[in-house]
Order: C-alpha cells, then structure tokens, then sequence
C-alpha cells in the first residue's frame, strides 16, 4: 500500500501494487495444459495420415513373419541369410586381425602411396633449389609446388602409419562378439518355439490388425470435436489470465483528487472485483438517494433540487438530478385489515450532484443532508391524499368530499389530479388543512413512510 488514508493525489499515482506470483504459476499450468491439448489434437489428427498407415501396415506385416517363423521354423532364405552373416563376421575378423601385415593390400598401397609423395618432394626440393637465388623466390611456382608435395607427403605418412598400426584389443573383442551374435542368431533358428512364444507373438499380431483398422477408421468426428474444444477451453483459460496480469501490474489513482478510504493491508489477499481504495475530487460532491415507486415518477434526469444540510442550517445549495438506476426490491413487513402480511416495496437509487458555488468548498464527504425536488414534475401548492373511495366526482377535474366539520360530514368541492397513491388520489384545495377528517376507508400499513405530499 504506497498511500494514506487522506493523500491527496494525481491521476496515474500508484496507489496499490499487486503481487502476481500466483497468477503467474497459474499461467504456467494452463499454459501447460494447452500444450498438452494441442498434442493430444495433433496426435489425433496423424492417426489417419499416410504416414500412419505405412507404420502401421509394416508392423503388422512383422508381426505375422514372426509369427509365421514361430510356427513353421525358419525358410531356406533365412538359414542361408543367417550363414553369410556368419561368414562375413569372420571375414571382417581376419582382416582385422591381418590388416598391419606387410603383404596385405592396404599396407602396400599405402605404402606406394608414401613412395610416390617421397619423389615427388625430391623434384620439387630440386626445382626450388635452383631458383633459391631469387629474391622474389617466395612467391614463386617452385616454392608452392614445393609446399604441395611437402603437405602430400605428410598426409601418405599418416596414411602408412595407420595402416601398419596392429589392431585395438577394443576393436578385436568387437569383431568377436560380432561372429558370437551371427552364430547366436543362426542356432536360434533351429530352436523349436514354446507355446508362449507363439501365444505372444499372436497377441502382436492381433494388436497389430486392431492399430491397422483404427488408422484406417480414423479419428471419430466426436473425439475430434472434443479435442478441439478442449484446445479451445485451455486457449481462453491462458488468455483470460494473461488479461488478468495485464491488469494485475498495480492499482492507480484514475484521477485528481484524494484517497478517502484504504480497504487492504500489505499481505491481504484480494480477487476480482474488490473495492480495494477510494478516490474522491474534493470539489465534486454528489449524494445516492433511494426514493420510492410511489414517487418516482415526479423525479426526472436534470431536474433541479435544493439541498440542505444539518451543519449549515438556513442555508441551501442546488444541485442536479444526474442518474435515475434501475431499482432496488426490499421487502417490508405489513398489516392489512388485521392479518400480517409481505409486500414489494421497490426503491430507485437517485444519484444528485451538487452545482458548483461559494458552498461548497466548505462540503465534505459524509456529510448529512436532505433533498427537495423542486421541478417541473413537483406537485402544485394545497395538494392533499384522500381516499378514493370518498371522492364524488362531480365533472372533469372537480370533485366533491365530504370533510367532517363539528362532527357533521360537510361537502366540500376539490380539483382532481391524475396522480393516485395505491388507494389515494391527490387533489387541490386551499380550504383543506393539516388535521382534518375526510370520509373514506383505505387499508392501513404499520410503520408506513410519511405521505411527502400536502404543504
């Protein structure tokens, strides 16, 4: 946490930084996964590919010559393969074992090969020799083709010198263990087969004809539909952690103003969506009203209202209606003729925001205050709730109540509005005052919010 309750800051100060281990390691499961998804689809797909299917004819094709070798014993091309085989293990033998011999093949072209660069040094040392003189000798044809057969002549050198070298005891036991395998492999084709050999060797081959036919078959359009979602499934898990990290590189302030709350301590652990610090703009005040449905419809977006708080009595400040947001339900206890019942009492959250002037540098936040809607929508002056049912009306917007005056019930004309509460109708008249009774029945509700209507 890199601020205090209270600092006053710029839009862009870091406010919070987020560690990301977590995230990280997250990310390098999921990016795991996907790479495992993306072999499993991959592997799916090369099941049906040409490559596939010449694997998996070529061991079939092996396993039923192993078989077929199990069961009928070895083929007179098997016995004459496994015998030159042999043969050629103990040539090679031989020849290692004479290789160094001064009469062998190798030695004498080589040792020919040394003879020949040894002239050829010989004349060409000659041809040096005689224009040695010179001063530009270096750089002459003789002293090249001088340094030519000298370098001839080291490599037959080496040549003879390798070929006159005796045998290795390494390369000799290897040529023996080459004779021992030839031999090995010769015997074995005359060894009668167990009944588990040959039972096994079935197996492979039956293993073999099911890998066949499922190469030819290919992957079912439902695996394939599966490892595909699956590819999709991990590839959104990597982005959306990606995302979060990008977002995860620490929490700033998103503009001028001052920290009013700080939710987290260092260590805390958070998740997405939490309110971690509060920013405010200090000359930029609003209050969240909830009003009722009852009244809602008498509020509209930009209508004025006057604004007074408890610390400055007497005075009001102006303010703006900003935002109507859909409604909130809270459910609330009542009575109707006797029995205890629910009802729905929907409520609007109103957002206001207070006009600028001379007032509000002295506002701040937490403050208590109270609202007056004073729009166009506002009720006129003498507007009074009675119960509909002792309304007569008379003509268009006149009607008649009866109010009781010295206990008599007294007709009394009113203007009728349109706006009806429930079981109530607003009506106009400057006779009626606070206090007075008017004939009706309406059902009655415990801890009911005061009727804001009537002056």
């Amino acid at each position: 946490v890199q601020v205090e309750n209270g600092t006053r800051v710029d839009a862009g100060t870091p406010l919070i930084a987020l560690q990301t281990e977590s995230l990280n390691n997250e990310l390098s499961s999921a990016w795991l996964e996907l790479t495992k998804a993306r072999q499993a689809l991959s592997d799916l797909v090369k099941q049906s590919s040409t490559t596939a299917l010449m694997e998996a004819n070529a061991e079939l094709l092996a396993a039923q010559e192993d078989l077929r070798k199990l069961e009928e014993g070895p083929s007179q091309a098997d016995i004459r393969a496994a015998q030159l085989s042999i043969s050629d293990a103990q040539l090679a033998y031989e020849d290692l074992i004479n290789r160094n011999d001064p009469n062998a093949k190798e030695v004498r072209l080589a040792r020919f090969e040394l003879r020949q660069r040894e002239d050829d040094v010989q004349r060409a040392q000659t041809a040096y020799n005689a224009v040695a003189w010179r001063g530009d000798v270096a750089a002459s044809a003789e002293a090249a083709a001088l340094q030519s057969a000298t370098i001839a002549h080291e490599n037959a050198r080496d040549a003879y010198d390798e070929a006159i070298k005796p045998p290795t005891e390494l390369e000799v036991q290897k040529a023996l263990n080459t004779i021992a395998q030839a031999q090995s492999a010769y015997d074995k084709l005359f060894t009668e087969a167990t009944a588990a050999q040959i039972e096994q060797a079935k197996v492979r081959v039956a293993k073999a004809e099911e890998a066949l036919a499922e190469v030819q078959a290919g992957p079912t359009s439902l695996a394939t539909q599966e490892a595909e979602n699956n590819v999709m499934t991990t590839l959104n898990r990597v982005e959306e952690l990606r995302a979060k990290l990008r977002r995860a590189g620490g929490l700033q302030a998103p503009v001028d103003g001052q920290v009013v709350k700080l939710a987290v301590s260092a260590g805390d652990v958070v998740k997405e969506g939490d309110t971690l610090a509060v920013v405010v703009v200090p000359d930029e005040f609003k209050l969240t009203l909830a009003v009722s449905e009852l009244f809602i419809l008498r509020i509209a977006q930009g209508m004025p209202v006057n604004i007074r708080l408890d610390v400055l009595p007497g005075q009001a400040i102006s303010g703006t209606v900003s935002v109507i947001a859909p409604p909130e339900v809270q459910t609330g206890e009542n009575t109707t003729a006797g029995q205890s019942g629910s009802t729905q009492l929907t409520t609007y959250p109103v957002t206001v925001v207070v006009d600028d002037g001379d007032d509000v540098a002295r506002l701040r936040a937490g403050m208590s205050a109270q609202v007056t809607f004073v729009g166009s929508n506002q009720l006129p002056p003498n507007s009074w709730l009675v119960p509909a049912n002792g309304l007569e009306l008379q003509a268009e917007g006149v009607g008649v109540v009866q109010v009781m005056r010295d206990g008599t019930p007294t007709p009394l004309a009113v203007e009728v509005t349109d706006i009806t509460q429930g079981e109530w109708v607003v009506v106009v008249s400057p006779t009626l005052a606070e206090g007075d009774v008017v004939q009706g029945s309406t059902s009655s509700f415990l801890d009911q919010q005061q009727n804001p209507f009537g002056r």
